[in-house]
């Protein structure tokens, strides 16, 4: 497949595949993957907005890589690193309507490595991200786009990002600060090979950023996730502006967030 760097003069017809759903072949053609899965809003008395047509998974991965892959939903980008999307969510946030799509990205390999493409069980993938807003009434296009980051933290193993779970359902939380928790289900492969049962916590923050080290998005880490059918528990805790997670069970499992460490841990006994 012939790779090639767009220049700004695609952005227009980009922007314009934001009317049509999220797709991996020409427009209108559903992907059967969980690059198409949406997260639901949490649950509220208000009477939920009708979704906007989402971006296109290829749109999404151009914002972040600044490559065009001819419409597919991965792909080489430079020194044989490549762009996979991931997840898709339509939320809102601080009053705010948003869409972010995710994507993972392999690393870069070099010489020997690269011709005989060699895969590092140990190596994790970067996970990036493109954000979008929803644009004023009567605008071209239904979203807008916010910004990207291209490093929100790592996750997976052997060049490959933990595969959305699609038998379970992603939950959101709205925190006491504005922020979106966002909690991603996903099947988490061992050394073994074994999948096991996980979930991915991220977080949004929609406000003005104050530092360089700040971003819109956060990965918090990959958290097991236990054999519990029922949703993950909410519970607010004094002091922070993330609440403490429960995973009901046979064997019920804790979190609580460490912000010295900007991840979730376990707090089960």
């Amino acid at each position: 497949m012939r790779l090639r760097t767009c220049s700004l003069a695609l952005l227009p017809l980009l922007l314009c595949a934001c009317g049509a759903q999220d797709t991996a072949g020409p427009p209108g053609t559903p992907t059967p993957s969980p690059a198409n899965q949406e997260a639901p809003h949490v649950a509220d008395t208000r009477q939920p907005a009708a979704p906007l047509p989402a971006p296109r998974a290829d749109s999404v991965l151009y914002f972040i890589s600044g490559v065009d892959g001819d419409g597919a939903t991965g792909y080489e980008i430079a020194n044989g690193s490549w762009i996979h999307y991931w997840y898709g969510l339509e939320f809102e946030a601080a009053g705010k309507r948003y869409y972010t799509g995710f994507a993972w990205i392999t690393p870069e390999k070099y010489g020997n490595a690269r011709e005989r493409d060699d895969i590092d069980p140990q190596a994790r993938v970067t996970l990036a991200h493109a954000t979008f807003e929803a644009s004023a009434p009567g605008s071209n296009t239904p979203w807008t786009l916010l910004g990207n980051e291209q490093w929100i933290g790592e996750f997976g193993a052997a060049e490959r990002g933990n595969e959305v779970d699609t038998s379970r359902t992603p939950q959101t939380h709205a925190t006491p600060s504005g922020r979106l928790l966002l909690l991603v289900p996903t099947r988490s492969a061992d050394a073994g090979g074994a999948f096991q049962r996980t979930v991915e916590a991220l977080v949004f923050n929609p406000h003005e950023l104050q530092s360089v080290d700040e971003r819109k998005w956060t990965y918090l880490g990959t958290l097991p996730a236990g054999d519990g059918g029922a949703a993950t528990e909410f519970v607010a805790r004094e002091g922070s502006d993330l609440p403490d997670l429960r995973l009901p069970g046979d064997k019920p499992l804790e979190y609580r967030y460490d912000p010295a460490h900007t991840t979730y841990r376990s707090t089960s006994r």
